[in-house]
């Protein structure tokens, strides 16, 4: 990756050689941002009210800690979501694993029955649409009906007197 290039070397480590972090220590880097934005806005805040500079610069330094907030407040509950969602992928996991070789064994037989079923429609279907679907198979057919009609399938029983 190329803006890896850029990086230095410790940062690239990342965790590598650190233990794992706690849950407490995560939720602090969470708000890390906000404490800083805080500490340079009140001073910031302190200094315009300091020099009777315009009100809107020091609306503007009073309300940005509440922007980092927010964006604190929605990095945690993504983490949280991430969280709960790497514990269902596990617990999937290890129901996969679990699975006996006879569960493994009937899943394959139920997809071979599955392809065979959808080859044999699709034949079918081929076979009325593209083979048959001429006009002397049409013929064919007619004459075979009237033919049919014109031969009764039970003989008619005279009645006796």
């Amino acid at each position: 990756m190329l803006w890896m290039s850029f990086m230095s070397p410790l940062s690239r480590l990342g965790n590598f050689g650190r233990k794992r972090q706690g849950a407490s220590s995560k939720g602090v880097s969470f708000w890390a941002p906000v404490a800083v934005c805080g500490v340079i806005s009140f001073v910031s805040l302190a200094g315009c009210l300091h020099s009777h500079s315009s009100w809107g610069l020091a609306a503007f330094f009073a309300f940005l800690p509440t922007c980092f907030f927010y964006v604190g407040s929605l990095m945690m509950q993504m983490h949280r979501e991430i969280l709960h969602l790497r514990e269902r992928i596990s617990d999937l996991e290890e129901k996969v694993a679990e699975n006996t070789a006879l569960e493994r064994l009937g899943n394959r037989v139920m997809l071979c029955t599955f392809r065979v079923l959808a080859w044999k429609d699709r034949f079918i279907w081929r076979l009325l649409h593209h083979y048959l679907d001429f006009p002397i198979t049409r013929a064919a057919i007619a004459y075979l009906k009237r033919k049919r009609r014109a031969k009764p399938l039970l003989p008619h029983s005279s009645p006796q007197a």
